[in-house]
């Protein structure tokens, strides 16, 4: 029995010890043959002959012509609209940018104001220089891009993450219904990714109560729609005015006492100062556009028809 033991160790030891030459022989090849040829994928110096035997050539980005989707290039029947709608906002947060700098120095670092200032620069920068892309989706895409890099800070981050899922159901959509989806679909990708919930003393609580509203634009006749946009706009500036007598869960104010935080959130007037500026903007545009027409009663030139 002992001599058959001292055989077994003896095969194991010898297995192991060719293992281990095997092992080390490959790392010899590859340190002292850093150079040699390889059929690597994405090796330095790759092997002029491919693995599968077919040669293929590869246009470079020189060689290539681009051009951009039309979609991205063109106007569409809304775009004069919706670069309205970009203005009026723009012009409202500047307007109110010392205003949110003040709320928010009483339950943050007192630069709200700054940051939607800098996004309204950037927006009323990126208007002159590009088309407003007749497919509202890539609108949105696009605004999503520009406010994560510009606005910078939390805010960014979130109004990038609201843009990003609202354009979802706006591509190749642009009715009524896909609007509703698309401000529904934003708000649950704050919340999602924000860990916000309305009640928390955040922008979602004058976000939700006006998107629960204009979720009714889906079943809203062309004249409804501007009393649909006027109650969520109402609805947003109740919630912004309700967060004074709300506790704070998120964000920097959760870590004030709840008895110093007696004014309104920074970022729920915000929201709200933006819902006011699209309705607006849109009132505008349904005057103008019913003076024009001879059509009684043809709703609000809103692009979701």
């Amino acid at each position: 029995t002992l001599q058959c033991l001292l055989v077994y160790k003896a095969q194991c030891c010898l297995c192991a010890g060719i293992v281990l030459y095997i092992f080390f022989s490959m790392i010899a090849s590859f340190c002292f043959s850093p150079d040699s040829k390889t059929t690597a994928p994405a090796w330095p110096n790759i092997s002029s002959v491919p693995l599968t035997g077919q040669i293929r050539t590869v246009k470079t980005s020189s060689q290539e012509k681009t051009t951009e989707p039309e979609e991205m290039t063109k106007e569409g029947p809304h775009s004069a609209l919706l670069r309205r709608v970009l203005d009026h906002v723009c012009v409202s947060l500047l307007a109110r940018q010392e205003e949110l700098n003040k709320l928010d120095r009483a339950a943050g670092d007192g630069d709200c104001g700054n940051t939607h200032a800098r996004a309204a620069r950037a927006i009323q920068e990126w208007l002159q220089g590009h088309v407003i892309p007749q497919c509202p989706g890539q609108l949105l895409s696009s605004l999503a891009g520009l406010v994560q890099e510009r606005m910078g800070g939390s805010s960014g981050a979130l109004y990038s993450l609201f843009l990003t899922a609202a354009a979802v159901p706006l591509r190749g959509h642009n009715d009524a219904g896909a609007w509703a989806d698309a401000m529904h679909a934003g708000t649950e990708a704050m919340k999602r990714y924000g860990g916000a919930e309305p009640g928390d003393r955040t922008m979602l609580d004058a976000l939700c109560p006006a998107v629960e509203e204009l979720r009714k634009l889906s079943s809203a006749p062309n004249d409804g729609q501007i009393a649909v946009l006027q109650r969520a706009a109402e609805r947003a500036d109740r919630g912004a005015e309700s967060t004074r007598d709300l506790t704070a869960r998120a964000g920097r104010a959760s870590y004030i006492a709840a008895e110093r935080l007696t004014l309104p959130d920074p970022g729920a007037v915000a929201i709200a100062t933006i819902l006011k500026a699209v309705l607006s903007a849109l009132k505008e545009g349904a005057e103008a556009s019913q003076s024009e027409s001879t059509l009684p009663g043809a709703g609000i030139p809103f692009p979701i028809k």
